[in-house]
């Protein structure tokens, strides 16, 4: 019996043919197999380009495409399959291990270290914003937002970011998130986005706990947002400089992470 050789996450497994039959989901197998060629690519793959890569038939391609559409493992842009944001989500409490985000994690620690805030690392998703990370800088400042916290898109700062940048493709493929742009005030929605175009930042307060919440996007180098970037203060900021300033700072740490992308 002649022996298949497998790659999945690019360890290289022989497995017996009649094994494979046996204990081996060939579907899940394909799929993982996609995922990993969609991972390997800059600029992601058109059906035709995964047919040849995973040499299987146009048939179970387009299945294999339309299933993971369908679980937001993978996205389509324009006629290319990139990885989904779901795989983030899912993955939220690994983030820090990506080397992505710990780029973001070292400069944003530097930049509250001695002070009495938080900083938090958000990306995306259906409701609002998932917080991925979280940098507390004191024992007395304990941000109450954990890693896999689901922050609105009207009430948290890091939620208004998303509703102001995120492309609205994202949003006519998530019912629940339309659902809830919807049943929210149409001037509110507009009057967010306004603020947030024109200044650049979103900042929100919690009424009940008298704290801040500042958050500014991050944006890839195809002008796509790809994280928001937010401190939380225990005590409601209003002092227009101190804003500003703060705000500056998150926006280099911000600027930074793109050129660092580009490279």
């Amino acid at each position: 019996m002649s022996n298949m050789e497998c790659r999945i996450m690019g360890i290289d497994i022989s497995v017996r043919e009649e094994k494979m039959d046996r204990y081996i989901i060939p579907s899940v197998f394909q799929a993982v197999q996609l995922c990993e060629v969609l991972a390997n690519s800059n600029s992601g793959l058109r059906a035709s380009d995964i047919e040849h890569a995973l040499k299987i038939p146009r048939s179970t391609v387009f299945r294999l495409i339309r299933t993971l559409l369908g679980a937001r493992v993978i996205d389509k842009k324009g006629t290319r399959y990139v990885y989904g944001r779901r795989i983030y989500e899912v993955t939220a409490t690994d983030m820090s291990r990506r080397s992505a985000q710990q780029e973001l994690v070292s400069p944003l620690a530097a930049l509250i270290k001695g002070h009495e805030c938080s900083a938090l690392i958000g990306i995306p998703s259906e409701n609002g914003a998932l917080v991925v990370d979280v940098i507390d800088a004191s024992l007395t400042c304990i941000s109450p937002y954990r890693p896999g916290a689901q922050l609105g898109l009207f009430d948290s700062a890091l939620g208004q970011i998303v509703l102001a940048h995120y492309s609205f493709t994202f949003y006519k493929a998530h019912q629940q998130t339309v659902d809830a742009i919807k049943s929210a005030e149409t001037s509110l929605a507009s009057k967010i986005r306004t603020e947030i175009c024109t200044r650049g930042f979103s900042i929100t307060y919690c009424s009940k706990n008298e704290n801040t919440l500042l958050a500014v996007p991050v944006f890839s180098v195809d002008g796509e947002l790809s994280a928001i970037l937010s401190l939380y203060f225990s005590e409601s900021i209003k002092d227009v400089l101190k804003i500003q300033q703060w705000t500056q700072k998150l926006k280099s740490i911000a600027r930074i992470q793109k050129q660092e992308i580009k490279k």
